[in-house]
């Protein structure tokens, strides 16, 4: 049997010879105590799948002083349509935003300023 992290040729009790893995504790995943969770500055990466589909949800967080932030981005049964739809929906929004919405703002509270100084100097 193989090492699943490294490839190399388990020993006869499952214990890799290379990088020292544990064949019956590999794969499995253990969850932080309260106190190692609070401890912990580094980046956590969890996975949730659904059978051979692949992962179902992907969630990255990182802790910041007290708190925690982060971002989860969700998967579950869209196909690719549906993301490239997705896609195309915010690049529309944001289109809007930026060359339509923006500008126009940009426009009226310039246009308020002029009014309001031209307004102040003749009166």
């Amino acid at each position: 049997m193989r090492c699943e992290r490294c490839g190399a040729e388990l020993s006869e009790n499952g214990y890799c010879p290379v990088c020292g893995a544990d064949s019956a504790n590999e794969g499995h995943v253990q969850v932080l105590s309260r106190a190692e969770r609070n401890a912990y500055t580094g980046i956590t990466i969890e996975e949730g799948t659904t059978g051979d589909t692949g992962p179902s949800d992907v969630r990255f967080e990182r802790r910041k002083g007290n708190g925690w932030s982060g971002f989860s981005y969700m998967t579950n049964g869209v196909s690719w349509q549906g993301k490239l739809t997705m896609i195309l929906v915010v690049a529309a929004i944001l289109f809007f935003v930026f060359f339509i919405a923006l500008p126009v703002a940009i426009v009226a509270i310039l246009f308020s300023i002029v009014s309001w100084f031209l307004y102040r100097l003749l009166y």
